[in-house]
């Protein structure tokens, strides 16, 4: 368990992830209101201009960021679009954005029961590529997308255990010479 300090006023989404041990800190709770998820998660931060105004400094990442009900409160689409790619912009290579949206909120969702279609509407409407539709809870939804990590594909790295050329390859790769 990622969780330090357990209180009555936790989102489902983040008592789910956490049991699900997707809370990879550090942890952005991005518009996090009166910041209950915050003082629940063991390492994270929260922003909500709100609540807790300071933004995280210049060039800091996060393994996760939260978006927790945020969407179902922001009306406009550019104006969603902006509050995700600010948000973005502090995931680390490999960390994962998670949104959870109320169910009920007919300006995100398609009135489709099919799984498939409400992910492929999510993604356009967020426009962060594919979208994994992680779980439904009666009221609410949790979808997960992850930052792809770059993959060094200059010459002076092994393209399968990408180690800088002329260093030891990986025990798993299948290279027995130095590049």
């Amino acid at each position: 368990m990622h969780a330090s300090n357990p209180q009555t006023e936790v989102t489902a989404p983040c008592r789910w992830l956490d049991e699900q041990d997707r809370l990879v800190g550090p942890v952005l709770d991005w518009w996090c209101g009166n910041g209950s998820d915050v003082k629940y998660i063991r390492n994270a931060y929260g922003y909500d201009p709100v609540h807790s105004p300071e933004l995280p400094k210049p060039g800091e990442l996060f393994n996760t960021v939260l978006c927790t009900y945020v969407l179902n409160s922001i009306h406009g689409y550019f104006d969603r679009c902006i509050l995700l790619k600010d948000a973005f912009a502090y995931l680390a290579e490999g960390g994962w954005l998670y949104v959870s949206i109320h169910r009920d909120d007919t300006t995100l969702l398609t009135d489709t029961t099919d799984e498939q279609k409400k992910q492929e509407y999510i993604s356009r409407q967020l426009r962060l590529g594919d979208f994994t539709f992680l779980r439904s809870t009666g009221d609410t939804e949790i979808w997960g997308w992850q930052r792809p990590t770059a993959k060094k594909t200059s010459s002076f790295y092994c393209p399968e255990c990408e180690r800088p050329a002329g260093s030891k390859h990986h025990p798993s790769c299948s290279k027995t010479t130095m590049l």
